[in-house]
């Protein structure tokens, strides 16, 4: 969770706030184009703060997740 005096955690509050009020009401016209702006920003902030994933592939880690061969 990120700290709770960031930029990135009020961006990330106040667009999930958006998205609530949107869906919490009567469908209008724009409201698909909101949602993919407040959904852009939520992303583009939690990506700032979450380190990268590790893509490489890793057997110790891998092993169990259904891999071919198990």
């Amino acid at each position: 969770m990120l700290p709770a005096d960031t930029e990135a955690n009020a961006v990330i509050a106040l667009a999930l706030g958006r998205i609530f009020r949107l869906g919490s009401r009567p469908t209008q016209p724009g409201d698909v184009r909101e949602y993919e702006r407040c959904r852009a920003l939520i992303i583009e902030a939690a990506a700032a703060e979450l380190p990268a994933e590790d893509w490489r592939p890793n057997f110790a880690r891998d092993r169990t997740r259904g891999a071919a061969g198990d």
